[in-house]
C-alpha cells in the first residue's frame, strides 16, 4: 500500500508548533476538510456539510488563511492537474466494469479528467486499488466510483450507495490522510455488501466479542481513533468497513495493536485477521 495508507497504523503528528499560527482548533478544523477562503477581500473559515449539498462559514482572517496555505503544504491535498493519471485509473477500472464519473457534472468525464484540482485525487486512488486483490474489483456490489459532488446526507465525507463508491467534494478536498482512509472505509462498504453469508456470520459472531469501544481499533483520521472506535461499536456494517480499512492498512501490525486485550478479544481478532486473509486472497499487508 502506498505510504499514506501504511501512515494510518500510527497516530497522526500534530503540526503545531511547526507551521506558524497553527492552534490545536485549527488543525481539528483543517484535518476535518474545512478550510480558509479569501472572498472580495474578506476571509471565511468553514467548508461544506452533509455531504456537500450545503456548506457553512464563519468570518475568519488573513493569518488564519495564510496558517492553512502552509497546513496545506504539508497535510492537505494538493491541487494539481495529472491527465495521466485519470486514464490510468480509467483503463485499472474499466478492465473490471468499473466507471469513473464526475460527481460535479454528470456525463462531463472531460472536465473531470482536465481537471487542475483532481490529480492527486486520481493517483491516490490507483496507487490503493492496485494493491487489492483482483476479486474485489470483480465484485458485482462494486460498480463505480463518482468523484466530488454529494450523495446521502446521512454520511458527511462519502458514501456507499447504490453499488457506487462517492467521495464528496469535503474529501477530495481537504486532508490527505483523510481521503486515503475514507477511500478504504468506502471499498469497506463495498466488500460487505458482497460479502458471503457464512463468513458475514462468523464475523458476526465474532464482532460481539470485540463491540466494546475499548476493544475496538480506532485509527485517526477525518476523527480521532476514539471516535472511530464509537463509530464502529454499535454498528456491525460499519465494524466490517472499518475493519477492512485496518487489514489493508496495518496489516500484521493488527496482531500488535491488540496484543493488550484480554484474552477473549485478542483471540477473536486472531480470527477476524484469519477471516479477512481469506476475504483478501491470502493478500497480506506490511
Amino acid at each position: 500500500m502506498p505510504d499514506i495508507v501504511r501512515e494510518l497504523s500510527g497516530p497522526w503528528p500534530s503540526l503545531v508548533g511547526s507551521v506558524e499560527g497553527l492552534t490545536d482548533d485549527l488543525e481539528r478544523e483543517f484535518r476535518f476538510c474545512q478550510s480558509v477562503i479569501r472572498i472580495e477581500g474578506q476571509y471565511r473559515l468553514g467548508g461544506n456539510l452533509k455531504g456537500g449539498s450545503s456548506a457553512m462559514w464563519v468570518p475568519s482572517d488573513e493569518d488564519a488563511y495564510r496558517t492553512y496555505l502552509a497546513w496545506k503544504t504539508v497535510d492537505g491535498i494538493p491541487a494539481i492537474r495529472s491527465t495521466q493519471g485519470y486514464d490510468r485509473l480509467r483503463r485499472l477500472l474499466g478492465r473490471n466494469g468499473i466507471e469513473l464519473v464526475n460527481g460535479m457534472s454528470p456525463g462531463d468525464d472531460e472536465s473531470l479528467r482536465q481537471s487542475e484540482r483532481r490529480g492527486y485525487v486520481f493517483e491516490l486512488l490507483f496507487s490503493i486499488i492496485s494493491c487489492l486483490p483482483p476479486s474485489h474489483l470483480r465484485n458485482p456490489m462494486f460498480r463505480k466510483i463518482q468523484i466530488g459532488g454529494w450523495g446521502p446526507d446521512a454520511a458527511k465525507a462519502s458514501a456507499f450507495e447504490g453499488k457506487t463508491v462517492i467521495l464528496y467534494d469535503f474529501a477530495v478536498s481537504g486532508a490527505r490522510r483523510t481521503l486515503a482512509g475514507l477511500v478504504l472505509h468506502e471499498l469497506g462498504h463495498a466488500c460487505e455488501a458482497g460479502m458471503q453469508v457464512i463468513r458475514r456470520s462468523r464475523l458476526e459472531k465474532l464482532f460481539r466479542t470485540v463491540s466494546n469501544p475499548e476493544t475496538l481499533i480506532g485509527l485517526d483520521f477525518l476523527l480521532d481513533g476514539s471516535n472511530r472506535r464509537a463509530y464502529q461499536h454499535r454498528v456491525f456494517e460499519e465494524f466490517l468497513a472499518e475493519t477492512y480499512l485496518i487489514y489493508a492498512s496495518c496489516g500484521r501490525r493488527i496482531h500488535e495493536m491488540v496484543s493488550g486485550f484480554p484474552d477473549a478479544a485478542r483471540g477473536a481478532w486472531a480470527e477476524i485477521y484469519s477471516i479477512f486473509r481469506e476475504i483478501f486472497d491470502c493478500r497480506e499487508y506490511d
